[in-house]
């Protein structure tokens, strides 16, 4: 931040910049130990600047499983205390999200690469919610008015529109890439969000709902015991 200020700032001001660390606090909230990306980071670093292909080692956590692959990295992407490599991967014809910190063997191939037309790291993160990435669908859920100042003071999402109610309460719509990402951001609000839909949105919420109530239940009823 200190770097990024005294870039940008006339040369008057820059005095003041000592003065930060006592004025200004920057909390990223939890995050990995980057230490262990730096040769992975160094390596993208050399595919991005020469526009070359690498080979890598990918764990998959949903399907537990390692495979290698082949990609074009377009951008590292910080987000939600993580960085990922934006690339187009030749095994899935498409382009893919990838957490650095499962990247395993990475190697700087002499290949250069020319992406299809109309592939960009702008269009990997278009209409996501975040990471996950999936079919295009329109969300809607109601925020009640102990958390609509909330949802109101933020653009959670570049198509989002907010409909206050006349009872306080705020229904949000957006159209998403994708159910998961956002699946995880409307529980974070508890009983304050009820899932207008889609209906497939409204089922995996209430499963979660269901499944985390009956830990509790099952745990009370063994405290009991």
């Amino acid at each position: 931040l200190r770097q990024r200020s005294r870039a940008i700032l006339p040369v008057a001001h820059r005095e003041s910049l000592p003065a930060l660390d006592r004025h200004v606090g920057v909390h990223a909230g939890p995050r990995r130990d980057p230490g262990a990306l730096n040769t992975v980071i160094e390596g993208l670093h050399r595919c991005l600047a020469t526009r070359h292909y690498a080979r890598m080692e990918y764990f998959t956590m949903s399907r537990q499983a390692h495979t290698r692959r082949k990609v074009a990295p377009l951008r590292l992407w910080f987000f939600d205390g993580a960085v990922y490599l934006i690339a187009y991967c030749t095994e899935r014809r498409d382009l893919r999200i990838f957490a650095l910190d499962r990247i395993q063997n990475l190697e700087v191939t002499d290949e250069p690469y020319a992406l299809p037309e109309g592939l960009s790291a702008d269009r990997a993160l278009e209409a996501s919610f975040g990471v996950f990435r999936g079919p295009p669908e329109v969300v809607r859920v109601r925020f009640d008015a102990a958390v609509a100042g909330y949802i109101r003071e933020r653009l959670w999402h570049p198509s989002q529109a907010l409909t206050p109610e006349a009872d306080g309460s705020l229904v949000f719509e957006a159209q998403v890439a994708g159910i998961e990402e956002i699946r995880h951001w409307i529980l974070r609000w508890g009983r304050h969000a009820r899932v207008l839909g889609p209906a497939s949105l409204r089922a995996a919420v209430a499963e979660e709902a269901g499944a985390m109530a009956a830990i509790y239940r099952e745990g009370e009823a063994r405290n009991a015991g």
